[in-house]
């Protein structure tokens, strides 16, 4: 957890302090100063906190003032789990904005390698048609220094957070990033922009398909007939899926337009350090996976409540005939609606010829050295609010269509031969499918009593 996460959650744990001793003896004490017989009580200690109450802030050492934002972020934050979160009205226009695959920035986010030396941040994931993809930096790169267009250059290590550095970027303004990979030091050099993500890319062995906005003002296909991967042989294709939002539907439809066009037949579907996205995106992406006997929809998510459950179906049914065989590749980031996706396809295998066996985990691996995926089976709600903000609730507990299975802190798990080390997921693939068919062993019956063949093989009377 980084130093901004620290301080937002010791400043989070000290206002719900305050707000739970206030509410304990808020029927009191907050009647008799506000003079209201029929005010909210939580109300009444929101505006006292504002008024008195002194906060210090953990990054500046300085008082802070406490806003409405701040109390319910602490009432969220501090009461209800990881995946509850409030927005402010900024942050929500944002996290709607990026819901539809546009974002500014660099392209880049970050995670802390705590047991890495001197604990650097380190390159999670690399957004697609992003400044930093088309610069060349790729997940895994450990970034050391930051030098902003017209200021020093910062080592981020120890306490100097990568999220501030970047925080003062401006539009259009240049950053230079010196990095470690492999032992060796590089630096790139990329700016600030808006671009919207590219969701898909596709691979056979004869092209590269991708999605890009740098030479038009649009995300568009682009065909690359000179990049296809060598490794795969005539009949498969190879499809990564970043995430599941609103983009994800048109981008992966071409791509299975470009794979039937190619005359392929197995594919092998990426879902590594996909982290999921929105629900309906899920259903639609189902669709295209199963058959279940040509019904019209089908039932993907299966949802516990608070009140009652709720069952969630494929839109209509999009199956495409011409996909045999499907491979999966996941990680211990795959979580949500990739868990999701992988379990409705497990349900309905046998339309796309789906099973466990089909299944790739890189890392993440127990003592058994299994692997599994993340473990998110639990879904959000997010309501907007009056002051243009919204919170975000988890509101059920999902199951596969089997209606019982429910992958919660254990995540899907892989066979033990299928469990492989970083970057080797594509490589297990190809070894099972370019492994020899071992013919079965005949089944001879035994012969009834009495009876013996004869020397042509027939039974004597």
């Amino acid at each position: 957890m980084d130093i901004k996460k620290k301080a937002k959650r010791i400043l989070s744990d000290i206002l719900i302090v305050l707000l739970l001793v206030g509410m304990f003896f808020g029927g009191y004490f907050v009647s008799r100063a506000m003079h209201k017989k029929d005010t909210s009580t939580v109300g009444d200690i929101a505006r006292i906190m504002q008024d008195a109450a002194y906060i210090v802030d953990p990054i500046t050492g300085e008082a802070k003032e406490i806003t409405e934002d701040d109390i319910a972020d602490a009432i969220v934050n501090g009461l209800l789990d990881d995946y509850s979160a409030y927005y402010t009205k900024e942050e929500y226009e944002q996290i709607l904005k990026e819901r539809t695959g546009a974002r500014e920035g660099v392209g880049l986010s970050f995670y802390r390698d705590e047991g890495g030396k001197d604990l650097y941040p380190v390159v999670f994931k690399v957004y697609g048609n992003s400044p930093a993809e088309r610069a060349g930096f790729l997940a895994g790169d450990r970034i050391t220094y930051l030098q902003i267009e017209g200021k020093e250059s910062k080592k981020v290590t120890g306490g100097t957070v990568i999220e501030q550095v970047m925080g003062e970027l401006k539009m259009g303004q240049k950053i230079s990033i010196t990095f470690e990979r492999e032992g060796e030091q590089h630096t790139l050099e990329v700016v600030k922009e808006q671009f919207e993500t590219a969701q898909v890319t596709y691979y056979d062995n004869q092209c590269k398909l991708y999605f890009s906005s740098k030479d038009s003002d649009e995300i568009q296909k682009v065909v690359d007939n000179t990049a296809g991967m060598t490794e795969l042989d005539d009949k498969t294709a190879y499809i990564k899926l970043e995430s599941f939002e609103d983009s994800a539907v048109w981008q992966l439809k071409e791509a299975f337009a470009q794979m039937q066009a190619n005359n392929k037949e197995k594919l092998i579907f990426d879902l590594r350090d996909n982290g999921g996205g929105k629900l309906n995106v899920l259903l639609e992406i189902a669709s295209y996976f199963i058959y279940n006997e040509g019904q019209e929809q089908s039932l993907v998510v299966y949802a516990q409540k608070k009140k009652g459950t709720e069952e969630y179906f494929t839109p209509k049914n999009n199956f495409l005939p011409f996909i045999k065989e499907v491979f999966v590749l996941a990680n211990g980031n795959t979580a949500s609606a990739s868990e999701a996706l992988i379990g409705a396809m497990l349900y309905y295998g046998e339309d796309i010829n789906f099973d466990q066996d089909h299944i790739i985990i890189e890392g993440a691996k127990d003592k058994e050295g299994i692997g599994s995926t993340f473990g998110k089976g639990v879904m959000q709600t997010t309501y907007e609010l009056e002051n243009g903000g919204a919170v975000k609730f988890t509101t059920g507990k999902i199951m596969f269509p089997d209606k019982k299975t429910c992958i919660n802190k254990v995540g899907i798990r892989a066979t033990k031969e299928n469990s492989v080390d970083k970057d080797e997921a594509v490589e297990r693939v190809i070894e099972i499918m370019t492994a020899p068919i071992v013919p079965e062993e005949p089944i001879v019956p035994e012969d009834p009593e009495g009876t013996e063949p004869n020397d042509a093989g027939q039974e004597q009377e």
